[in-house]
């Protein structure tokens, strides 16, 4: 297999180099106590300190990284190759992996190149598409919505392309009464560019996960609007005239990235047979934000001792 590099921004404005995959590094957490998790996970405060370019915030995401693994069995059978890789391609892009923040997930799945061992895949989540596509100096804005049944809907298409959406607030707006869900994004110096996705394509996009064939399930089920609006996005992003020196596979349904130095991570298109759809639980969001209460706490305290 050749090599490919591809780059991939920063929040210091040092790019990433990625290159393909090998298919080392299949060693899992499955069996290791909270501790050692936190431990291993630790040995690369140094790297996310780098590219978040805040030791708070490279503790942090190893804390959250720590707990999310914990809590997802699916995850803990994961090579800590895709793992790491994917906790520091996601701080290389400056994304948290924070239920609260919803910017980027990881998602188990057997990986066939792999003899059926299990990866962590990295995928950007609607929050996360909307912080990278701001950060372009040549989009300036974006949005998604969804279109229930009794909303006023209509789009004309031609020279002059439009669409009206006038929602109708007066009646519930249930999942199973989207009709269409669209994205729109404002080109810096004049233009749009919109995509539009009716029911039935949402769905065989939905229906493309293994997971999601015989039923909603998943983020699916308790997140469909904004699952269906993330589709949407990743779509427009393709379309966007964004910075060269982004990586547009990143805004593709998903992608691993293996490896334990930023600099020579390798990352490949998922190959999937069993995807698992992410479920963050009340536990585990409260788990997170005890932990960010507490580090609080203790900042609050540091500075107190340093007044006093």
């Amino acid at each position: 297999m050749e090599n490919n590099k591809t780059i991939i921004p920063s929040k210091n404005g040092n790019n990433t180099a990625i290159t393909k995959p090998s298919q080392s590094g299949l060693k899992s957490f499955s069996g290791l106590k909270a501790e050692q998790i936190s431990t291993a996970l630790s040995g690369y405060k140094l790297q996310l300190t780098q590219l978040f370019n805040s030791p708070e915030r490279a503790s942090r995401g190893i804390q959250i990284m720590s707990m999310l693994i914990r809590k997802n069995p699916e995850l803990m059978q994961c090579s800590q190759a895709s793992i790491i890789g994917a906790m520091l391609y996601g701080a290389s892009l400056n994304l948290d992996f924070s239920p609260q923040l919803g910017h980027c997930y990881l998602v188990p799945y057997k990986n066939k190149n792999a003899g059926g061992a299990s990866d962590a895949q990295f995928q950007l989540g609607y929050r996360g598409l909307v912080e990278l596509v701001h950060r372009s100096e040549r989009v300036s804005e974006i949005y998604a919505h969804c279109v229930y049944k009794h909303d006023d809907f209509t789009v004309e298409f031609g020279l002059s392309q439009t669409i009206k959406h006038v929602p109708d607030f007066s009646v519930a707006r249930n999942d199973n009464d989207i009709t269409f869900v669209y994205a729109v994004g404002t080109i810096k110096g004049g233009g749009k560019v919109f995509i539009i996705l009716s029911r039935n394509e949402i769905e065989e996009l939905r229906k493309r996960s293994p997971m999601q064939k015989f039923g909603i399930s998943g983020a699916w089920k308790t997140d469909y609007a904004e699952m269906a609006k993330a589709k949407a996005l990743k779509r427009l992003c393709k379309l966007l005239p964004l910075s060269i020196e982004y990586d547009y596979r990143a805004f593709s349904d998903g992608i691993v990235a293996k490896g334990t130095d930023i600099k020579e991570i390798e990352i490949e298109e998922a190959d999937y047979e069993d995807l698992t759809d992410i479920e963050i639980d009340t536990d585990t969001e409260n788990d997170l934000l005890k932990t960010l209460e507490q580090e609080k706490e203790q900042e609050l305290n540091n500075i107190k001792e340093t007044i006093f």
